[in-house]
C-alpha cells in the first residue's frame, strides 16, 4: 500500500481502537488522546493515520497491510455486527470539551450515545460502551446548557 492511498472507515476504527488501548494503559493523556482522535476522524490517507501512532509502543502501531493493528483480530461471524464501543468512547470523551462550540458537542454526544447503545447490545467492550454513553450524555447536557446561555443569557450593554 502507498502512504498517500486513501483510507476508509475500517482503517480509522482500527487506529481509534489502538489509541483507546494506549489511553487505557497510560501511554496517552486524555487531552492528547482527544487531539489524535480528531486527527484520525479527519484523516484522508494512510500517512495521516500512521502519524497518529508512530511514537507509540509496537503493540499500538497500525499496519495498513491488514487494515488493523499488529495484534491478531478475532474472527467475526459475517452475521455478527462489529462493536463500535471504542468509537463511542472516543466521541463521548470528545463531546465534553467541544460542547462550548455551538452545539458540536451535541452532535458528537448524540452519536456516542447511539453507538454506545449498539455496543451494549452486542455485549463486547461493555465498559467502553457504558463510558461512551455517559460521556456522550454529559457532552449533550453541556451543549444544551451552552446553547441555552447563548439564547437566553443576559445581553451585554454597549457603552
Amino acid at each position: 500500500m502507498h502512504r498517500n492511498e486513501r483510507i476508509g472507515t475500517a482503517h480509522r476504527v482500527a487506529v481509534l481502537e489502538n489509541l483507546s488501548k494506549a489511553l487505557e494503559q497510560g501511554y496517552l493523556e486524555l487531552g492528547e488522546y482527544e487531539q489524535r482522535m480528531m486527527a484520525v476522524q479527519s484523516a484522508k490517507t494512510i500517512n495521516d493515520l500512521l502519524s497518529q501512532v508512530v511514537d507509540l509502543p509496537a503493540e499500538f502501531q497500525w499496519n495498513p497491510q491488514n487494515g488493523g493493528s499488529r495484534q491478531a483480530y478475532q474472527v467475526v461471524n459475517p452475521g455478527q455486527p462489529r462493536s463500535n464501543a471504542p468509537l463511542a468512547l472516543g466521541l463521548g470523551i470528545a463531546s465534553v470539551p467541544v460542547s462550548v462550540c455551538f452545539g458540536i458537542g451535541l452532535i458528537l454526544g448524540g452519536t456516542a450515545i447511539f453507538l454506545g447503545r449498539q455496543g451494549l447490545k452486542s455485549g463486547e467492550n461493555f465498559s467502553y460502551s457504558l463510558v461512551g454513553i455517559i460521556m456522550g450524555a454529559v457532552g449533550v447536557v453541556f451543549s444544551l446548557f451552552v446553547i441555552g446561555i447563548m439564547i437566553f443569557g443576559p445581553e451585554t450593554a454597549s457603552s
